[in-house]
């Protein structure tokens, strides 16, 4: 028997003599054992099992008080698991004549399955699966994903099939980022039209609990809420007049409107034992004369504690526990520190350590009075107080420090300090382009993350996905699902391992190459300089927001464009880049072809590899298109353009337009199956139209010259 190839890696696994032939399934056995805590109904276990056997009626489902498998079938067994404390540990035992689940727990029976699953999917031959056994149970009790729906609104159909996956490797939690995607009664103004409605809410939320997933909403409390300060009706909220980043917490309507919005919400969501408040980043702390005044007499820290206190208290108030991201609380004075109740959950980000062992680490916040990048030269610079506060979390041993850091340091910090820590590595956020995330660092960073997390007994690991640059969801599976295995398993394998064990367990391929050439595409220096952090967009416009028109996006994103076509004249890596992109676009071709192959050969989810195939596709195109950009700028500098290198530069232009209309086709077939319309032709405009319309500037005048000079 081939080696099976599970996501996540069970704890233990030993192979069996004998298969078991699915066709001998004629019946389903709950054997409840006296125990009364299964959390759904037996009935949507049997629908599930019936689904992955591929037998919609021929199954019947009995109930049994114990569990005796006297025929064949399938016996789901509620019992206490006796090798392991977790209530969410599961075994399956496939025999020649039935197969075993047994779990104390619904969840345990639902991972069990879900194992099933992926046994059937890789072994299923003339219906004969290998006899095993598999004794199972997570590392961390929290495994969750984060869904960002601000930028990026994926139609709800494809919003379940995306829960379905995560669920079928074992993902237990949603942290779901409404903004102005939740549909506000008392607020109205603030839905955008692509909002989900009350009913499909309640629909996501029930969908979850069904595959023992919990939602933990977030409703920022203070600042990132542009969908709410660039409205005028609340423009007297803010912190600094001309932006809509932050609210004022010592304005009374700041806090009184985040009360009413949180009410409406958590109404949704009676189930959640959290709310996130978000809490994160507040780079206008102290701007205001009042806060000024404030931060003045008492600290920054003091301004900020205060209000994020109180708003903590109105989500305990409620029966919820709240939520924050950590930042603002490393470097504050341990004074301040104390003021913070143990009962609040930290999320501890960390989108850039890859390793136990790191050059530098970040200290502070916006708020934070010392804060930038510790390194061997910086750390001399930094006050006696806050060295030795931080010196033992930084400090990797053996006399590595301060050349080397501990990697994710402040874990124990937060631990020490009295908090439930979860922690949050990253699939994408700044520094990624639009096209792919950049593996490189990301899968490192994600894997040694939940590693240290598991080694460390955090709660949890929640895998953020910030999509301000539109990545497909598709690009990103590979970081979804390595948060799955590593969250679940710990260190049992290493990432090159679960590269392989990917490839075969999501694609049903044996070619690592996909991953290669994700890597390649993800930090392509294709056309950085063109593709600057117009995701902000939407976040400065103060009238226009989502879903955007053209025209808007013309508007933003062609004198940015053209301004940054201009500083890569100047910019003293242009002769390197240039160098560097014959290649790039012949490696990003052969991709492409290499990909088609392997759509192929695939058994599974072929979507995303077409999407990596598309992706490749447009890296050798922006290659062309940024060597075309310099040449265009060479040849205006000359004052008479010969007539060959005019015509050389008009037909590569015409070239690479004939390109975006065909990748602009595909683009739109690809993400009509997973967006809404609006956020489509969003992405076709940011994608190539803004290019497209800078390339007709230069063909225009280059014919005008060309017909001057004839």
């Amino acid at each position: 028997m081939r080696k099976l190839c599970l996501i996540p890696e069970p704890k233990r696994l030993v192979p069996k003599h004998g298969y078991f032939d699915i066709r001998k399934a004629k019946t389903i056995v709950f054997c409840s054992n006296g125990n009364k805590s299964l959390e759904q109904r037996p009935y949507h276990l049997a629908d599930l099992l019936r689904e992955i056997l591929g037998k919609e009626n021929d199954i019947k489902l009995e109930t049994k008080s114990c569990h005796k498998s006297d025929r064949d079938g399938i016996y789901i067994n509620l019992r206490p698991m006796e090798d392991n404390e977790s209530e969410k540990a599961y075994l399956l035992e496939i025999r020649e004549n039935c197969i075993i689940i047994e779990s104390a727990s619904g969840t345990g029976i639902f991972y069990g399955i879900q194992t099933l699953r992926q046994v059937i999917n890789q072994t299923k031959e003339k219906n004969h699966i290998p006899c095993i056994e598999i004794r199972d149970w997570p590392s961390l009790p929290l495994r969750g994903i984060h869904i960002d729906l601000k930028y990026q609104m994926p139609k709800f159909n494809y919003l379940l099939k995306t829960i379905d996956t995560l669920s079928q490797y074992k993902i237990n939690c949603l942290l779901l980022e409404y903004e102005n995607k939740f549909p506000f009664k008392s607020h109205p103004i603030l839905n955008s039209r692509l909002a989900l409605s009350e009913k499909e809410v309640k629909g996501l939320i029930d969908y979850c609990k069904d595959r023992y997933i919990k939602v933990i909403p977030v409703l920022h409390s203070i600042n990132w809420i542009g969908y709410i300060l660039r409205h005028k009706e609340y423009a007297h909220l803010r912190e600094k007049p001309d932006s809509i980043y932050q609210a004022c917490p010592l304005n009374p309507g700041t806090f009184e409107l985040f009360t009413e919005l949180y009410d409406e919400m958590v109404s949704y969501h009676r189930d959640s034992d959290y709310f996130h408040i978000g809490g994160d980043e507040l780079h206008h702390i102290g701007v205001c004369p009042r806060c000024k005044e404030k931060v003045r007499k008492e600290g920054r820290s003091n301004l900020y504690l205060d209000y994020i206190l109180k708003a903590c208290y109105y989500v305990r108030k409620s029966g919820k526990t709240p939520m924050i991201w950590g930042d603002m609380f490393v470097n504050d004075p341990p004074q301040d520190i104390k003021r913070i109740p143990g009962d609040i959950v930290v999320l501890y980000w960390d989108y850039w350590s890859d390793s136990k062992k790191v050059d530098w680490v970040i200290l502070g916040s916006s708020a934070s009075e010392f804060k930038g990048t510790i390194n061997k030269q910086t750390i001399k610079k930094i006050p006696m107080d806050i060295y030795r506060k931080f010196k033992k979390y930084w400090d990797p041993g053996n006399g590595a420090f301060p050349e080397r850091f501990n990697g994710f340091p402040y874990l124990r910090y937060y631990q020490d300090i009295g908090f439930k820590t979860i922690t949050s590595p990253s699939i994408q956020c700044y520094g990624d382009n639009y096209i792919c995330p950049r593996y490189t660092l990301h899968l490192l960073n994600i894997s040694e993350f939940c590693k240290a997390s598991a080694g460390n007994k955090a709660f949890g690991v929640i895998n953020t996905n910030w999509v301000l640059h539109r990545v497909p969801w598709e690009m990103t599976w590979p970081g979804h699902i390595c948060s799955a295995e590593f969250s679940w398993s710990g260190d049992q394998i290493r990432l090159t391992d679960f590269e392989g064990k990917f490839v075969r367990n999501y694609w049903g391929i044996d070619d690592k190459s996909p991953f290669d050439i994700m890597r390649k595409i993800g930090i392509s220096p294709d056309y950085r300089y063109t593709e600057q952090t117009i995701g902000e967009g939407r976040d400065t416009n103060p009238v226009n927001y989502l879903p955007y028109t053209k025209a808007d996006l013309y508007l933003e994103t062609y004198p940015i464009l053209k301004d940054e076509i201009k500083a890569f004249e100047d910019t003293p890596n242009k002769m390197k880049i240039l160098t560097s992109l014959p290649k790039l676009g012949l490696e990003a071709s052969q991709s492409a072809e290499s990909i088609s192959g392997l759509i192929d050969k695939s058994k599974f989810n072929k979507l995303s590899l077409r999407h990596i195939q598309l992706a490749a596709k447009t890296t050798e195109h922006k290659a062309s298109q940024v060597s075309c950009f310099s040449k265009c700028e060479d040849l205006l500098k000359t004052k008479q353009p010969p007539d060959k290198e005019l015509d050389e530069c008009i037909n590569l232009i015409e070239n690479l337009l004939i390109d975006i209309k065909e990748l602009s086709l595909k683009t739109r077939q690809l993400l009509s199956l997973s967006l809404v319309k609006e956020e489509v032709e969003d992405a076709i405009v940011r994608r190539y139209a803004q290019e497209g319309k800078v390339l007709k500037d230069y063909l225009d005048r280059f014919k005008r010259i060309k017909k001057y000079e004839d």
